[in-house]
């Protein structure tokens, strides 16, 4: 079956690949889902994954700073988060773990090879133009750790060329509870082809919030100490827009420093420091032709230091270094749109955790076809092919996705996608001096994707869309007590997810200058552990911990004019803390709240917001041990020329 399923991947790969023709019947209308959904852009309707986007303002109409924030509002999606502002901040998508989802800046992967992780706290949302999220695996478009989703931020916007020169800048300043301050400045400017902006933004807070703490007798209020945190970041980009060429650069550094208390006991918090020091550059190179065939090539490096310090004895780095390169070629014909590249990576890593200094070399090859077989049908086979060096591995993914419009439009959509995608072990995995496992394999994932949109009209523009994701995993990598006192990884965990998701949105113009948006999406999610750990393993077919049963998310934002009101409601169900279903968090239902207004005289544009987090002061835990803040507020003043 393996045999038969590759055979139709590459025959529909390249057939018709040389019948090119200067026309290009197919239409692909704003907003195109640049990167996600494969590496050929796609609208939402078209595509055969349900891909959601964030733009500019639904990403300044939400509450808080971070992307993580953000992306708490995506179907299938849960943010972990270990704290308040200051916290480390994962995601988990259809339940799988943070190393299992790709995260991407315009089309590059932030993921490094320590621990194929990146902390969502690190980026801001100021100078984030859209984020695109993908509930599916990934890695026959991307390659590894995209086994459950994908990622990616985009900090360009569709700016054309042509304008005349203009200047802009604008200030803002946010302030809020516990000594939250956030101050930033950019300033940018357009002529002709040219496009020009830089940004500086500073954040800090003592972040010692307040909670109840539960010392098996009565709930006493606390506060969380030793928790504050400081960072900077700056950032310059550069576009050159002509006819057919499209140049982006892009530099931006991030300097972020904070204690961890650790785990809430009751005792005294901890006496630790994190610093987080990343510097990450991007070209991204886009050339059409005119026979419509497009060129594409890309290069980043980036530059991560991690720098962990324990009073009094514990101190520990990690820097990951990694440069990136990629290139493609794009036919386009009447029927179909092949896409074929290579990608090339190569990290290090030196560390005093570390085994010697490791470093990986990736070349990879892969394909992705979008093959129009009928008006109303479309198919999506993907290939990829990796060679990762220090493990001395090939790893083959595919993806065979469809759309399929039974009445020619988009009052029924249905689509599917089938496919394998997979981990490489990291270097800590791999290499970590006490514990180690050099011999270790990549993880694998069979991945089945199935949905259906209906898009209306009935007082207003409305859509509905059910959705079935399956996922399962094995060759996981689990740590186990090994001889002496120090765990070490194996190959030898499973696990299966099985998660079915409603999402309906709605929209309503009352007047030219007032509108309502509702959504809301429910989401059920059984992902349980397939496998033993030892012979009558306890823990085998139990909900995996922190991974919720149950989300509801629901939406509502009413604009007048250039004025608005949104409210966000979150509940997240059981998480069990425990690997054998003993212990769990209890359900939460949070709602958080912003009003703004934005004022315009003569050239000087203001927006003045007002925001308040967790309106009814729930005292609750994301995971165990780590409470989160009760009410919090806070204001927003942006100024603009």
């Amino acid at each position: 079956m393996r045999k038969i399923y590759i055979s139709i991947l590459l025959v529909l790969s390249f057939a018709n690949a040389y019948t090119q023709t200067d026309s290009d019947s197919l239409i692909f209308t704003t907003p195109l889902i640049n990167i996600s959904s494969s590496r050929i852009s796609l609208t939402y309707e078209d595509s055969f994954i349900p891909i959601q986007t964030f733009d500019r303002n639904k990403i300044i109409n939400s509450n808080g700073n971070h992307i993580s924030d953000v992306l708490q509002k995506a179907n299938n999606v849960f943010i972990k988060s270990y704290g308040g502002e200051s916290s480390l901040k994962t995601i988990s998508i259809n339940g799988m773990n943070a190393e299992h989802t790709l995260l991407m800046i315009n089309g590059t992967r932030l993921n490094t090879v320590q621990n194929s992780q990146f902390d969502l706290s690190l980026i801001s949302n100021n100078n984030i133009e859209s984020i695109e999220v993908m509930p599916s695996g990934g890695s026959s478009f991307f390659g590894s750790d995209a086994m459950s989703g994908v990622v990616n931020i985009m900090t360009f916007n569709n700016i054309k060329s042509g304008k005349p020169l203009r200047f802009g800048a604008s200030a803002f300043m946010n302030i809020g509870s516990y000594n939250y301050k956030n101050y930033g400045l950019d300033f940018n400017s357009t002529s002709g082809k040219h496009s020009f902006k830089t940004s500086f933004n500073s954040e800090k807070s003592d972040d010692d919030f307040e909670y109840y703490y539960f010392n098996m007798a009565e709930d006493i209020k606390k506060r969380r100490t030793n928790n504050s945190f400081e960072k900077n970041d700056a950032l310059v980009q550069y576009s050159y827009i002509g006819d057919n060429f499209i140049l982006n650069l892009l530099s931006f550094y991030d300097y972020k420093t904070r204690h961890l208390p650790g785990v809430e006991s009751g005792n005294t918090p901890m006496n630790a420091r994190q610093t987080d020091e990343m510097w990450n550059s991007i070209v991204n190179l886009d050339r059409t032709f005119k026979n419509k065939n497009t060129f594409r090539a890309s290069l980043n490096f980036q530059n991560y230091l991690m720098k962990y310090i324990s009073a009094p004895s514990d101190d520990s780095y990690y820097r990951n270094l990694s440069a990136t390169a990629s290139a493609s070629y794009q036919i386009n014909t009447s029927k179909l749109r092949l896409l074929s590249g290579t990608d090339f990576l190569s990290a290090g890593i030196t560390s005093g955790e570390i085994a010697g200094n490791k470093s990986r070399n990736v070349i990879s090859l892969y394909s992705n076809l979008e093959y129009k077989i009928l008006e109303n049908l479309s198919v999506f086979p993907s290939a990829r092919f990796e060679n990762i060096s220090d493990i001395s591995k090939n790893v083959f993914t595919s993806k065979l996705g469809a759309n399929y419009k039974p009445f020619n439009s988009g009052l029924i959509i249905l689509r599917a996608s089938a496919g394998n995608s997979f981990r490489a072990p990291t270097f800590n995995e791999l290499y970590w001096k006490t514990g180690g496992n050099s011999n270790l394999l990549p993880e694998r994932a069979f991945n089945l994707d199935a949905g259906i949109l209906s898009e209306f009209e009935f007082a207003g523009d409305n859509s509905i869309e059910v959705n079935f994701n399956y996922i399962s995993a094995d060759n996981k990598i689990l740590w186990i007590p090994g001889s002496g006192a120090y765990w070490s990884p194996v190959n030898i965990a499973s696990s299966t997810s099985k998660v079915i998701s409603i999402v309906m949105t709605s929209k309503k113009e009352f007047a030219k200058n007032c509108s309502l948006f509702l959504s809301a999406n429910y989401s059920h999610n059984k992902s349980v552990k397939t496998s033993e750990d030892y012979p009558g393993d306890p823990s085998i077919n139990k909900q995996l911990i922190y991974i919720p049963l149950d989300m509801i998310k629901v939406n509502a934002e009413l604009k007048y004019k250039d004025s608005g009101v949104s409210i966000f409601g979150n509940f997240i169900g059981r998480r069990y803390s425990d690997y054998i279903n003993t212990s769990s968090l209890k359900r939460v239902f949070l709602v958080d709240a912003n009003i703004y207004t934005k004022i315009q005289i003569a050239m000087l544009k203001s927006r003045i917001a007002f925001e308040v987090n967790n309106i009814t002061n729930l005292n609750y835990q994301l995971v165990a041990g780590y409470p989160m803040p009760m009410r919090t507020y806070k204001i927003l003043i942006t100024l603009s020329y």
